[in-house]
């Protein structure tokens, strides 16, 4: 534990070593005192003398790791002070309290987080995060099966395979049939094949992700767009690269109604998989069928900003089996 000094004490210690002031005690001696200035590069912010050194680093050999960055996981700079800030214990408590509104600051960080999401989303809603990419798909799909009623999914080729898989796991458990739509020669999906599928109005929603697998760029063209609405087939935008938000047009402005993504290339250490941070959002029609937690912003009797956790209703810790899912805390913290 760290105690500061009071000033008696650093006026009894400079009085034992015979000096008047700390400015007197560090006073450089004029003898060895350098009169001109040093010739120094100019300065530079710490992102670009990190990367500076990671060139000298290259220089070395390498021990013969192998890199499995990428596909979802990617090392992007975030400047030490976060990290600094987000392991203080106002942020990291053993666990969120089911009083949560004693901790005003926590909620309102989660709250700026839903908000920037929506923003970048162009939704109208957004959770407090879900456990990741994966997870948030098949929540996603959860969602749009408790708002059609139908028991078959359609995902693309396109989406992140461990995404896919993760779907299906939660599928096989629910007894739901998921079908996947083909992938065209450019690598994209084939929205023919879509509209043929969503035609036949079996399916509650079609997955698809953009930026996709493979890196192209892959948005439902009108043609499936059209058939979608008239299907009553849900879209649903997968996000693997949260980045590519702030350069494409938002998945609400194409007629997604849900969008289920990965936030690890916000600045989440890549730590070998996990633990990352999912998010779901999507229109407020389905504001009481998205899983995970809710944070509002609201005014006390005092007249003065409050954050509180709303709609807690649709939560397992109050409607048990009939809830709209079973995560509940997850791993916000690193949201």
């Amino acid at each position: 534990m760290y105690a500061p000094h009071t000033a008696r004490d650093v006026a009894e210690m400079l009085e034992a070593i015979g000096v008047a002031s700390l400015d007197e005690l560090l006073r450089v001696p004029e003898a060895i005192a350098l009169d001109e200035k040093l010739d120094l590069v100019p300065a530079f912010p710490e992102y670009l003398i990190q990367r500076r050194f990671d060139q000298f680093a290259e220089k070395n050999r390498g021990a013969g790791y192998r890199s499995f960055l990428g596909a979802g996981a990617y090392r992007h700079y975030a400047p030490p002070a976060i990290a600094a800030l987000a392991m203080r214990g106002e942020f990291l408590t053993a666990y969120t309290p089911y009083q949560a509104e004693v901790s005003q600051g926590y909620l309102q960080a989660i709250y700026e987080w839903q908000t920037y999401v929506c923003l970048l989303t162009g939704m109208e809603l957004a959770n407090a995060s879900v456990y990741d990419g994966a997870t948030a798909l098949a929540e996603s799909a959860i969602m749009a099966l408790a708002a059609t009623g139908r028991r078959k999914l359609l995902v693309s080729r396109a989406v992140h395979p461990n995404y896919r898989a993760v779907l299906r796991t939660y599928c096989d458990g629910l007894d739901v049939a998921v079908d996947e739509i083909p992938l065209g020669d450019d690598g994209t999906t084939n929205f023919e094949a879509l509209v043929e599928l969503a035609s036949t109005r079996d399916y509650a929603a079609a997955a698809v992700q953009s930026p996709n697998f493979f890196g192209n760029i892959d948005t439902p063209s009108n043609a499936a767009l059209e058939a979608m609405k008239a299907s009553e087939t849900l879209p649903i935008a997968v996000v693997a690269e949260a980045l590519s938000l702030a350069a494409l047009t938002p998945p609400a402005s194409w007629g997604a109604q849900i969008v289920a993504g990965e936030a690890q290339s916000f600045g989440v250490a890549q730590a070998y998989g996990g633990p990352y941070a999912g998010f779901i959002a999507s229109t407020t029609e389905h504001m009481r069928r998205i899983p995970g937690r809710l944070v509002g912003k609201t005014v006390d009797n005092a007249g003065r900003t409050a954050y509180v956790l709303t709609l807690q209703a649709r939560e397992q810790h109050i409607r048990r089996e009939r809830a709209t899912s079973n995560i509940c805390t997850n791993q916000a913290h690193c949201a």
